[in-house]
């Protein structure tokens, strides 16, 4: 059986062996697999094959000695299905797994191993650890808790700190990731959505970090994209949901926010394009000063 690694770069190529014991989907999973970013948020929809992409994205240097993989997510109870899902595609390429340290080890002697972070705090375990792909499970789920003093964006600290923790040895092939999935909404929907500046509809972006040099990109998939998915049960359930998480979880539309008061607003249905504003058209204003938020203006014509 190839290794999955090798597989991942053959299906780049088009050339997927018969015996092949997993293949990513055509189109956004494999963008993901082949990207070349050290930074890389792919998702965006619910049944678009995020777990699959992640957990195959951790192991494309699974042949490789000091290929070091580390999967986090908030808690360790909502890694289960992860974990799950890896027990199904690990074994195919020799792995084997110790469930007292949530922790696979390959045949080279790479390792891929599943932690939580549920507070700022919890980094500090990690401070003498060097990992060659780092992976978050469900990015929006971790909140942004710091603001920088410079660019005055809002940021994960565990998220940016983790940077620090990636480290290969020299001569290593390995190329070092940052890899992540997620869906829109949650508590650190805002500052995912301006780190990898991902517009309302949630297009695919590419970022150059003015620090660094380097890019990160957002690879937007959606139901439609996973053919064991698409048409089916699931897609049906997600028809039923909410107009809010309908948006998020099918449409993977980026204009969702918690407790809005039209969940159902959707600027490609209610916005016009200007316009002359006829005289005869009453109109008025709404305002808030603003003492402990940006104040607000607001002009109405009927």
């Amino acid at each position: 059986m190839p290794m999955l690694a090798i597989l991942a770069l053959m299906v780049a190529l088009s050339h997927v062996p018969a015996n092949a014991a997993w293949a990513p989907n055509r189109g956004p999973q494999t963008e993901f697999l082949a990207c070349g970013h050290r930074e890389c948020l792919y998702g965006g929809a619910a049944g678009g094959g995020k777990s699959d992409g992640l957990l195959i994205a951790a192991v494309i240097y699974a042949d490789c000695s000091d290929c070091n993989s580390v999967i986090f997510r908030r808690s360790y109870p909502e890694l289960r299905n992860l974990i799950r899902r890896s027990l199904e595609l690990y074994p195919s390429i020799g792995g084997v797994y110790n469930r007292a340290q949530h922790e696979w080890r390959f045949p080279s002697g790479a390792a891929v191993i599943f932690r939580f972070i549920a507070s700022e705090s919890d980094v500090y375990a990690y401070q003498g650890d060097a990992f060659t792909f780092i992976g978050w499970d469900e990015l929006t789920q971790f909140p942004g808790d710091h603001t920088d003093e410079e660019t005055g964006e809002t940021y994960n600290s565990a998220y940016v700190y983790m940077f620090s923790r990636l480290r290969r040895l020299a001569g290593s092939r390995i190329r070092l990731m940052v890899r992540a999935t997620c869906n829109p909404g949650g508590v650190g929907h805002h500052w995912v959505k301006a780190r990898f500046k991902i517009d309302d509809a949630g297009n695919a972006t590419v970022v150059k970090d003015p620090r660094t040099g380097l890019h990160r990109s957002f690879i937007p998939a959606r139901i439609n994209h996973n053919p064991h998915l698409a048409g089916g049960e699931y897609e049906r359930t997600l028809d039923t949901m909410s107009a809010e998480r309908r948006k998020a979880l099918k449409d993977g539309r980026w204009d969702v926010y918690a407790g809005a008061q039209f969940s159902e607003w959707n600027p490609l249905v209610h916005v016009v394009d200007p316009f002359p504003i006829p005289n005869h058209w009453p109109r008025w204003r709404g305002a808030d000063d603003g003492f402990v938020a940006p104040a607000c203006c607001v002009w109405l014509a009927q």
